[in-house]
């Protein structure tokens, strides 16, 4: 069966168009929702390691299926169990090559490798050292997969009851339709989306620019933090001193009234009689007093008020 023919190269670029454009979907689905430089640049990379992932599998399936017995020499057979395995456990393989060559790099302190991080604005240079590395885990991804096809054989075995009943049909293109766009098709759009997780960026943009912000440093966040803390407290003793009555535009009922109901630190209430005892009482002097008495010479409730709040 023949995987290059010009009928099978529609069915799969018709496959890719379709499993590409699942990922736009999942960006309307994204809270917040990246920016379509960034998620073109995460999409690309992505799209251009499937791409060199398919022309591989193609390529082995042709290889495998001439070193195979009569039973197992069919090209589909090969090409479907490596659709089978690079999106069910290759998922998981690309994982963790993804997180050992991130640290490697981090090791030899690359710049610009954190994944799904462009700059701001997003620059070329920085996708292509991002690009190779992604397919780098790919090839070791690859590998992996061949290494599981040749130790457990009853993968291949597996594969085969699976296609027997295409395999029987003898409809050439219902096997290609089957083998490279509806199982594939499937299964591509759940590896997309998985991966597509696993490459982008785990920071929100910045709303005020078109592009992911750059990657915090630790200084800068301590440096927000201490801003806000002195924002916040000075905020407060704003509030704090605004409600210190000012005893030469208040009059003597205020002065009784908010008293009781000041709420202010000890350092504000200290500040606050140090210049009432230095005031020379223009609302309340001794003359203001002098006939305030009762006609056995006794002082008024006023005349008391006064001098308690003179004490005070």
């Amino acid at each position: 069966m023949n995987l290059v023919s010009g009928f099978a190269v529609v069915i799969q670029f018709m496959m890719a168009c379709i499993a590409l454009s699942s990922l736009l979907v999942k960006r309307h689905r994204e809270h917040p929702r990246r920016p379509y430089l960034v998620w073109a640049f995460d999409t690309s990379k992505q799209a251009l390691a499937s791409g060199i992932v398919h022309f591989v599998n193609v390529f082995l399936s042709y290889i495998s299926g001439g070193f195979s017995t009569p039973e197992a020499a069919n090209p589909c057979l090969w090409y479907f169990l490596n659709i089978l395995l690079d999106t069910t456990i290759g998922v998981g393989i690309l994982y963790i090559f993804l997180k050992l060559l991130q640290r490697l790099v981090d090791h030899y302190r690359i710049p610009n490798m954190k994944s799904g991080f462009y700059g701001n604005p997003p620059q070329l240079s920085i996708w292509i050292r991002q690009t190779i590395l992604f397919i780098t885990a790919w090839f070791f991804v690859k590998i992996s997969v061949l290494i599981l096809l040749a130790i457990f054989p009853f993968i291949v075995s597996f594969g085969e009851w699976i296609l027997s009943p295409l395999e029987q049909s003898g409809d050439s293109k219902l096997q290609v339709i089957v083998v490279m766009l509806i199982f594939p098709l499937i299964m591509n759009i759940i590896q997309a989306w998985l991966i597509d997780m696993l490459i982008k960026g785990k920071q929100d943009f910045n709303y005020d620019t078109k592009y992911w912000a750059e990657e915090p440093s630790f200084s800068e966040l301590d440096n927000d933090l201490l801003d806000h803390e002195e924002s916040m407290l000075n905020h407060s003793a704003e509030s704090s001193t605004n409600l210190i009555p000012d005893p030469h535009t208040i009059t003597k009922p205020a002065i009784a009234q908010s008293r009781p109901s000041t709420q202010s630190s000890p350092s504000q209430n200290v500040q606050a009689k140090r210049r009432h005892s230095q005031d020379k009482l223009p609302l309340w002097s001794n003359q203001s007093f002098e006939d305030d008495e009762d006609d056995e010479g006794n002082p008024t409730l006023s005349r008391s008020l006064g001098s308690k709040l003179r004490l005070d």
